[in-house]
């Protein structure tokens, strides 16, 4: 059995090998024959490049200058398509400008903060409705169906005692290979085309930002019900446990936060922002000491303290 599926492994290598190569000589063939055509296709893509120029930028130059995203979006932010990606890119823009700001400027953005969750959340009902458009393009019960021979293919293929020979095999494999893209086509451009319409955001994103943001309002328990449905997505792990801790530690819940933080730690033992949060822990728990330590700790792993941060450090720690 292992020979036979090695054998099929560098068949099915060369064979798709040949069919790359085929048809990239092909499509160069058609490319070079029909070059107004595919020049006509190009500027179609170049002129589409320009309608969505506004929101391209501002995605771009977020982590640049949020000032100029903030600038590109702030009267378009119902205009056109793509709203809930729009709506998410302000928030997010906003969310960096204020960190960015100092104490006095943070107070003028207020009210910005504030509109900032609005937009977030209609961003989140946007995609709420997407998702559930997408759900109701698929039959369940032939999704379920397809996904045994999915499972089959890779997972599940028949023992030696099963097969006769080594054509029988490829046979098989190919006839469930046909049943699943038979109905993957279909399904894949009905969701796809979705997709397209309300822009590929995911909703652990938003509820991340939205999360953020109803800290710096101190609304501490809606916040942390948006890192909890953010932590559901593996990707963005590490950051929404530090704004879950956050969350906690302004609800004053400082062992919980604690416990959160030495997750985060676990997954990366030099987070900077992470560390400092511990130490201002700790000093609320009247552990100095240990609050200056981590306070020293992260600085020198790259922590930015801010001159208020630096004096207050300054006049609790004696090894400043």
């Amino acid at each position: 059995m292992k020979r036979h599926q090695e054998i099929l492994e560098i068949i099915g290598g060369i064979i798709g090998l040949g069919i790359l190569c085929f048809f990239a000589y092909k499509a160069y063939q058609v490319i070079t024959e029909f070059p107004i055509f595919f020049g006509a296709v190009g500027g179609v893509l170049v002129l589409w490049l320009l309608y969505n120029f506004r929101i391209t930028a501002a995605r771009i130059s977020i982590y640049i200058n949020p000032k100029t995203s903030y600038n590109l979006l702030k009267n378009h932010l119902e205009k056109g398509r793509a709203v809930a990606l729009k709506k998410y890119t302000f928030g997010k823009a906003v969310y960096h400008i204020y960190y960015k700001a100092s104490k006095n400027e943070q107070e003028k953005l207020n009210q910005e903060v504030e509109k900032t969750e609005r937009y977030l959340t209609k961003s989140l009902e946007l995609l709420n409705e997407r998702d559930e458009k997408v759900k109701s393009s698929i039959d369940r019960e032939k999704f379920e169906e397809i996904n045994k021979e999915w499972e089959y293919l890779f997972k599940g293929r028949p023992q030696q005692k099963e097969i006769d020979n080594v054509f029988f095999m490829i046979k098989t494999f190919f006839t469930h290979l046909f049943r699943v893209i038979k109905w993957f086509i279909p399904t894949a451009t009905r969701v796809i085309t979705i997709y397209f319409h309300y822009s590929f955001l995911q909703s652990f994103k938003v509820h991340y930002y939205r999360g953020a943001i109803r800290t710096v309002l101190k609304k501490y328990e809606l916040a942390l019900e948006d890192f909890e449905e953010s932590l559901k997505h593996e990707d963005n792990k590490k950051v929404s446990l530090y704004g879950k801790a956050c969350a906690l530690r302004g609800l004053k819940r400082y062992e919980e936060a604690l416990k959160v933080i030495e997750e985060i730690l676990e997954i990366d033992s030099k987070y900077e922002y992470a560390i400092y949060k511990r130490g201002s822990i700790h000093y609320k728990l009247g552990n100095t000491e240990a609050a200056c330590q981590d306070w020293k700790l992260a600085v020198e792993y790259g922590y930015k303290e801010d001159e208020e941060e630096k004096q207050k450090r300054k006049e609790r720690c004696t090894d400043f």
